[in-house]
């Protein structure tokens, strides 16, 4: 039972740290998380027989392969993805369930409402709900409701005809937030996440807004970053080779997922702790 704690304190102390430089900096550092993983990759050898380390093994690849597709979109930093593998190494299960999906769920509902609330002041902030806004977002409001009633019709025969807690009702806030935002999500590129900027200040990781490109400036990228939304190292290399002198839309203040990891590590631990 002592390596369990071991293992817990390890994960809080990395996350911790990663969770601050990523609000402080933007980036989860591979100093952080490569430890991290190959710390419990050695754990995991010398606890676990072959097939168990097997079956880990086989869980990071997925973990991987699917944060590589969601990288590649640029909805998620390579960071997070290599902290989230760090995190299923160093803890794979706890009281038989898979810790990662675990903190995958909580972190993801948590941002959700944390980042949900504080978008919804800055849209009040920034653009007028006028009756003509409100028409043009008659057909997503339409299918964000019809989700939600999906949702709830779906948790109300879990939490009645199985053993789900009813605690799961509260599941329904982060879900009717992140609707809200749906709708409003373009407004949310353009007031909050855009920003303008020269290639010569582009960063290692910055994410393109392909829809605000024009078509001249989109034709020049599209050899360069091959349909790509994250840009690399390489990319702005040929991208001052070849002069492209245009600022470039940028989502640059895109949200920080660190800090919501860190607070789904601690929330999983508890409940699977105490209630499990």
């Amino acid at each position: 039972m002592y390596i369990i704690y071991l293992r817990i304190f390890i994960l809080l102390l990395f996350c911790a740290l990663a969770a601050y430089t990523d609000k402080k900096t933007g980036y989860i550092y591979d100093w952080i998380t490569l430890p991290l993983i190959f710390l419990g990759i050695i754990i995991n050898l010398f606890v676990f027989p072959f097939s168990k380390n097997l079956s880990f093994f086989t869980t990071g690849a997925i973990i991987f392969a699917i944060g590589f597709v969601i990288y590649y979109l640029g909805k998620l930093g390579g960071g997070d993805i290599k902290l989230f593998l760090g995190i299923h190494f160093m803890l794979p299960y706890l009281n038989d369930q898979l810790f990662i999906l675990w903190v995958l769920v909580t972190s993801c509902f948590l941002g959700v409402i944390f980042i949900s609330i504080k978008y919804i002041f800055i849209l009040f902030k920034k653009i007028k709900f006028t009756k003509k806004l409100l028409v043009a977002k008659i057909p997503s409001i339409i299918t964000s409701f019809v989700l939600f009633v999906l949702f709830f019709v779906f948790l109300y025969f879990s939490v009645n005809y199985s053993d789900i807690s009813s605690w799961f009702y509260l599941t329904l806030i982060p879900i009717l937030l992140g609707l809200f935002i749906n709708i409003f999500q373009e407004e949310v590129k353009k007031h909050i996440y855009l920003l303008w900027k020269e290639v010569k200040d582009i960063e290692d990781g910055d994410v393109i807004a392909s829809e605000y490109l024009t078509k001249s400036l989109e034709a020049k990228l599209k050899p360069i970053l091959r349909n790509k939304k994250v840009i690399e190292e390489k990319d702005i290399k040929l991208m001052i080779e070849k002069k492209i002198t245009q600022k470039l839309p940028i989502y640059y203040f895109l949200p920080k997922f660190g800090p919501y990891i860190f607070l789904g590590i601690i929330v999983s631990v508890f409940v699977l702790l105490y209630f499990f």
